[in-house]
């Protein structure tokens, strides 16, 4: 072994180690609001929203906005099932979030995976064909539910580092979010 050269097996020990740890800090992110803009292209359809998700355990709200924070809608979901809301006063109830995204809107967009995955993890029932860690041990790849997931930029929020640039796509649709800012309540340990 040359000198100053760590083994492969000893970095992927401290990459899988930092991971854990992470992982573990992502679990107890049980309340947090993120707002950024939502990039979404699907065949010569493009759309650029703004976006503020407020989670808050399995509860949240989606709102979408159009060109000078005009309210386009917001989706708003529980175990109990999800509902948008139109700047037309319309509401809409479904299922999934999914279901009512491309039925009303015409976005394939998995708002379920992604609750996870803005905040840097994998959704936890779903089976991950692939996952890479970056060298401080947070998502660099993962493949989930027929979505590839690209996570470009963290940035720390407290001790926390929290993605900031995110790309998911499959094979029909590509999506770049991009964050401004993180709100963030953590339980205690």
């Amino acid at each position: 072994m040359l000198p100053g050269r760590v083994p492969s097996e000893r970095v992927s020990t401290e990459r899988d180690t930092a991971w854990q740890a992470h992982a573990l800090a992502l679990s107890r992110l049980q309340t947090w609001t993120m707002q950024g803009t939502l990039v979404l292209r699907s065949g010569d359809d493009v759309s650029r929203v703004g976006m503020r998700w407020r989670q808050t355990g399995d509860s949240y709200l989606v709102r979408f906005t159009g060109p000078l924070g005009v309210g386009l809608f917001e989706v708003e979901g529980s175990e109990a099932g999800v509902e948008a809301r139109f700047a037309d006063s319309r509401r809409v109830r479904a299922e999934s979030p999914e279901a009512l995204l491309e039925r009303e809107v015409g976005w394939s967009v998995p708002l379920h995976g992604l609750r996870y995955w803005i905040v840097g993890a994998p959704a936890p029932d779903g089976a991950t064909w692939k996952m890479e860690l970056d060298d401080h041990g947070r998502l660099a790849d993962l493949e989930q539910a027929g979505w590839t997931v690209v996570y470009e930029r963290y940035g720390d929020i407290d001790d926390l580092s929290l993605p900031e640039r995110i790309r998911f796509s499959s094979e029909s649709v590509e999506a770049t979010v991009v964050v401004r800012r993180w709100k963030v309540e953590r339980d205690p340990v």
